[in-house]
């Protein structure tokens, strides 16, 4: 929406729709006899569990990228770094990558990949 006062601008709450959780790995059935379907485990899931959630705040997002950069056992382009995260856009992650090139935290090769 529109802001025309200028300031803070106003946060919407995520909110969790019923069937809709990352959290829990069975779902109800909708049927309505109250039972539970089998727990599945896929790759996808388990691969889903191991990356960081993307952090809310910028100043979270480079700690967060610096850290991720920093574990990798050799230099990265910012696509791997991106995939790393949980709903991070690949372009945000390079314009932080670039930013802590900037300010001297990391830097990058030739090839166009970044290391510490």
């Amino acid at each position: 929406f529109q802001n025309p006062t200028g300031g803070k601008a106003a946060v919407q709450a995520e909110l969790e729709l019923e069937g809709d959780s990352d959290d829990d790995d069975s779902e109800e059935d909708t049927s309505g006899k109250g039972k539970k379907k089998k727990k599945t485990t896929t790759k996808a899931a388990t691969s889903k569990a191991t990356k960081t959630p993307w952090p809310k705040t910028l100043p979270q997002q480079v700690a967060a990228v610096r850290q991720i950069l920093q574990q990798q056992s050799a230099p990265s382009t910012s696509a791997a770094v991106a995939k790393q995260f949980k709903g991070a856009k690949a372009n945000t992650v390079e314009e932080l990558l670039d930013t802590l090139v900037a300010i001297g935290q990391a830097r990058i090769l030739p090839d166009g990949r970044y290391a510490t």
